[in-house]
């Protein structure tokens, strides 16, 4: 019975090692194949017409902030993580990784549509952004 119990406790170790170690570092990307759904909430708009900028999201107390962002075809968004535990921001079309503490990522949008994201570490935690 103790012998069963010690495979157990070893692959579960295993198991636990493998995991964390596929938690990698955090990357910066410029995919241009995201998911499209369709508009939801209300949004918040930062970019004046025919101009790329940069605009930012806080990842701080288990949340992104603002939840929505209304940007233009072109421009790039970046996530800073200013909480005290690691994020992801994880869309169909873009992923950051594991963002740990102080980390940054940028993704530039180069398509119209509604891009939701979350975080696959805390799925409560989401986003949208509206890029018009």
């Amino acid at each position: 019975m103790k012998k069963i119990w010690l495979v157990f406790a070893c692959a579960l170790a295993a198991v636990i090692l493998i995991a964390v170690a596929g938690c990698g570092g955090s990357t910066t990307t410029t995919r241009t194949s995201p998911s499209v759904t369709q508009p939801k909430g209300s949004t918040q708009s930062t970019s004046p017409a025919g101009t790329a900028q940069a605009n930012t999201v806080t990842i701080k107390n288990l949340a992104f902030n603002p939840g929505a962002l209304t940007i233009k075809v072109g421009d790039t968004v970046s996530w800073m993580n200013n909480d005290s535990m690691a994020h992801t921001v994880s869309s169909t079309g873009f992923d950051s990784g594991v963002l740990q503490p102080g980390s940054e990522f940028k993704h530039t949008f180069t398509a119209a549509g509604t891009f939701d994201y979350h975080c696959t570490i805390h799925p409560s935690m989401t986003g949208t952004i509206v890029v018009r």
